[in-house]
C-alpha cells in the first residue's frame, strides 16, 4: 500500500497501451466523424428530422471517447494540467449548433491551388479525411503506407501532407525523418495527426520539422484552419525562394557580364577594401582577383596621384558620380597605364553609402597615338615653316628695291 485510501467499490486501473488505446479509439472517431458529415447531408437536404439523432450519437461517441481517455490515461498527478483529458461535459468538441459550420461545402481560400496528400493505414481515417479536404476544395491524394507515401511525393509536388502518427512497418516518425532528410523533399510541409493522449509523440515530431498536428478526432473548424496556416506559410516560403533564385539568377548573370567585360570593373568599401575584381582588371592591371580581394588598391595608385585620388573618393562618398575621366594606374610590373575611368557610389536598403564600384578602359594606345600624331605636327609644322621663312625674308628684299625698282603693280602682288 502506499497510504492512498480507495473509495468503497473502487478498484484499481491499469493504464491501456498506446496501440490498444489506439485500436479502440479508431472505430469511436469515425462514428463521430461519420456523424457529422451525415449531419451536413441531412440539413443539405433539407432532413432536419434525421439532425438531432445524429448529433446524440456524435455526443454519445464524444463522451465514450472522453471516458477511454481516462480509463487508459497516467496516474493524474503524473500528468501535466494541460495534457490532462477533458471530462465527459466539456470535451473538445464543437457545440450542435457548430457541428457543420466548416463543412458547408465552401472552398478554403487558395484551396484550388493545393494538392494534400493523406497518409493513413486505416482506410476509414483516409475517406474521413479526403471528404473533408475535397469539401473544402483541396486536391487529395491517398497513400496507405509510409513507403507508398514517400513514392508519392517523388513522383509528384504536393502543398501538404497529412501524416499518421501510428501505422505498421513505417510509422509516422520514420516518415518524417526521411521526408526532411531529404533535400528536395524537406520543404513539404507536414501536419501530424495524432491520438489525444499521444502529445509527447506530437512534441517529438514538431522538433523533427513538422509543421503542426491535429488531433484525434479532429474537427472540421480546427482541420480548416490548421491546413489554412500551413499553406499560407509555405505560399509565403515559396514566394521567398522564387525572389531568392530570382536574385540568385540575376546576380549570376551580372556577374558573367562583369566577368565577361574588357573593361576593369572593380567594387571597393568606403576603407578602400577591394570586394570585387574581374577578368578584365587581371587582364588591365596584372594582379589575379586572389591577389587583390579583401585588400587595398593602394598598389594601384602613381605616387603623384594622392591628392586627386582622395578627391575622387570623397566624391563617391558624398554619393556623387565620377563620369568618364582620365588618369593614370601602375601595373604590377611597375609600368603607367593611362585609363578612363567611371565611377559610382554603392548604396545600401536605407539609402547609406557603403563603397563604391568602377570601371575603366586602358586608353594607353590612344595616347600614344595621340601624342604621336602632335610630334608628327609639330615636326610638319616646323619642316614647313623653315622654307616658308626663308620665301618670305627674299621677297621683303625685292618689295624692298634691293634687287631694283618694282612697279606698283608687282609689289602689290608680291605683299
Amino acid at each position: 500500500m502506499t497510504g492512498q485510501q480507495r473509495l468503497p467499490g473502487d478498484t484499481p486501473r491499469q493504464s491501456l497501451s498506446a496501440e490498444l488505446l489506439h485500436e479502440l479509439r479508431t472505430p469511436i472517431n469515425h462514428i463521430i466523424g461519420y456523424s457529422e458529415m451525415l449531419v451536413e447531408q441531412a440539413e443539405a437536404e433539407g432532413q432536419t428530422g434525421f439532425v438531432s439523432d445524429l448529433q446524440k450519437i456524435r455526443t454519445a461517441a464524444g463522451q465514450l471517447l472522453t471516458l477511454m481517455n481516462i480509463g487508459g490515461a497516467s496516474p493524474p498527478d503524473a500528468v501535466p494540467q494541460e495534457c490532462r483529458p477533458r471530462p465527459a461535459s466539456t470535451v473538445a468538441l464543437p457545440p450542435p449548433e457548430r457541428q457543420t459550420e466548416a463543412l458547408t461545402g465552401q472552398a478554403a481560400p487558395g484551396a484550388s491551388q493545393a494538392s494534400i496528400l493523406v497518409v493513413d493505414d486505416n482506410e476509414m481515417n483516409r475517406d474521413l479525411l479526403s471528404r473533408h479536404l475535397a469539401r473544402q476544395g483541396y486536391s487529395v491524394m491517398l497513400a496507405v503506407s509510409g513507403s507508398q507515401a514517400l513514392d508519392a511525393v517523388r513522383a509528384q509536388a504536393f502543398d501538404l501532407v497529412l501524416l499518421d502518427v501510428m501505422m505498421p512497418d513505417m510509422d509516422g516518425y520514420a516518415v518524417l525523418q526521411k521526408l526532411k532528410a531529404d533535400e528536395a523533399l524537406c520543404h513539404i510541409p507536414v501536419i501530424m495527426v495524432s491520438a489525444l493522449d499521444e502529445l509527447d509523440s506530437v512534441v517529438r515530431c514538431i522538433e523533427m520539422g513538422a509543421e503542426d498536428y491535429l488531433p484525434k478526432p479532429f474537427n472540421a473548424t480546427l482541420l480548416k484552419a490548421r491546413i489554412g496556416a500551413s499553406l499560407e506559410k509555405k505560399r509565403g516560403r515559396d514566394h521567398d525562394i522564387s525572389e531568392r533564385r530570382l536574385a540568385e539568377h540575376a546576380s549570376a548573370q551580372l556577374a558573367s557580364i562583369v566577368d565577361a567585360s574588357d573593361g576593369a570593373i572593380i567594387t571597393w568599401t568606403l576603407d578602400g577594401v577591394i570586394t570585387t575584381w574581374n577578368q578584365g582588371a587581371e587582364k588591365m592591371y596584372g594582379y589575379t582577383a586572389a591577389e587583390m580581394i579583401g585588400h587595398s588598391g593602394a598598389s594601384l595608385l602613381p605616387p603623384d596621384h594622392a591628392a586627386f585620388e582622395a578627391l575622387l573618393h570623397n566624391a563617391l562618398e558624398r554619393g556623387e558620380l565620377v563620369n568618364q575621366i582620365e588618369t593614370a594606374r601602375l601595373h604590377k610590373d611597375g609600368r603607367f597605364i593611362d585609363i578612363s575611368l567611371a565611377a559610382s557610389p554603392i548604396r545600401d536598403h536605407s539609402g547609406t553609402v557603403t563603397g563604391a564600384w568602377a570601371i575603366a578602359r586602358d586608353i594607353t594606345e590612344r595616347k600614344q597615338i595621340d601624342r604621336m600624331k602632335s610630334e608628327f605636327i609639330s615636326t610638319v609644322s616646323h619642316e614647313l615653316r623653315t622654307p616658308l621663312t626663308s620665301i618670305r625674308g627674299a621677297l621683303g628684299l625685292v618689295t624692298g628695291g634691293v634687287t631694283g625698282p618694282v612697279s606698283p603693280e608687282a609689289k602689290t602682288m608680291l605683299d
